[in-house]
């Protein structure tokens, strides 16, 4: 073949552009979007919100019923603290037929001292001695031997176990309340009204029967 001009391949044209006029696709990537705003358009900067620090953050709704400390004055509130107070009602009354049956045993130990005199006032008998075992173990254990098994004790108004002379009054109320019928169904109603299961002679006192602190 005879040699002829060389083929080559046809090229676009190249329009050389100034650096001024080329786009800046990072600034085009970076630009925030623009909105109309009073019939111009204006860079209206992304809304991005800021995180509120830790104490602008609202408080929650609910909040954690407070626990009753051994050390704290006073006796629980049973609508803050209703745990120490559930059941004692019918706890106290079972604590009271176990107490009443070991008053009876008592008073049959007590008996042969007195060489069996004690059978024509028998009555008085089981009187005294159910307030010498009363007031004793309100003294020494805040509770007596039937509430330590139901698992109940008595607290004073600051809270604290029973006192001496506190389980002295206490008894000597129990002691003239049961004595006289009408003034014992009185205490046994309000102990199942009222929110601490108080009877009169815990309202005269301010003491009250609650569940034993594990």
């Amino acid at each position: 073949m005879p040699d002829g001009p060389a083929l080559t391949r046809p090229t676009r044209p190249r329009t050389k552009i100034g650096r001024r006029d080329a786009p800046d696709l990072i600034s085009l990537q970076a630009a925030p979007p623009i909105f109309p705003r009073g019939g111009r358009l204006s860079c209206v900067p992304p809304l991005i919100p800021k995180a509120l620090p830790l104490s602008a953050h609202p408080a929650p709704r609910h909040r954690p019923a407070p626990r009753h400390r051994p050390d704290s004055p006073g006796l629980p509130d049973p609508l803050h603290e209703p745990a120490f107070y559930a059941g004692v009602a019918v706890k106290r009354a079972l604590a009271w037929v176990i107490d009443f049956g070991l008053i009876w045993v008592l008073a049959a130990v007590v008996l042969p001292f007195t060489l069996f005199t004690a059978l024509f006032f028998f009555g008085f008998l089981l009187l005294v001695t159910g307030f010498v075992y009363r007031w004793g173990t309100l003294a020494f254990g805040s509770a007596t031997w039937g509430m330590w098994f139901m698992g109940i004790e008595l607290r004073q108004a600051d809270g604290g176990p029973m006192s001496g002379g506190t389980a002295f009054l206490h008894t000597l109320g129990y002691t003239l309340s049961i004595a006289m019928v009408p003034v014992q169904v009185v205490s046994a109603i309000l102990m199942l009204a009222l929110g601490r299961g108080q009877g009169l002679t815990d309202l005269a006192l301010g003491t009250a029967a609650l569940n034993r602190r594990v």
